[in-house]
């Protein structure tokens, strides 16, 4: 086990002491445009799956008829789904509020012009 262990930190160190990432991203820069750019592929599907929250709750609601719990079932939904819309639209407003704030010109997904 010991041996295992000494193998993979001697291989592990020139990569550590040099400061090399082949798989990573070279400085704060590649860091940060990496995450923007999966905030920008994942909010889309967020809206969306909040959207479709919201429309299954109203589903289940007006399918409900008679029956209480489904009624119950579609309000919650309905209820999550609405706030799952504000919390993200709320997230693109202080992004775009921040964007303009700080001068940034553009390269940034969340941030689409009104």
């Amino acid at each position: 086990m010991t041996r295992l262990f000494f193998l993979l930190l001697a291989l592990i160190s020139p990569v550590s002491s040099f400061g090399q990432s082949p798989l990573g991203p070279d400085n704060f820069d590649d860091v940060v445009s990496l995450l923007i750019g999966i905030m920008g592929l994942l909010y889309p599907a967020l809206v969306a799956l909040a959207l479709l929250v919201f429309f299954w709750g109203l589903a289940k609601f007006m399918s409900g008829g008679g029956n209480e719990q489904s009624v119950e079932d579609g309000k919650k939904l309905m209820l999550w789904g609405i706030i799952g819309l504000f919390v993200l639209v709320s997230m693109w407003g202080i992004v775009r509020i921040l964007v303009d704030s700080f001068g940034f010109d553009g390269g940034f997904p969340l941030a689409p012009e009104f």
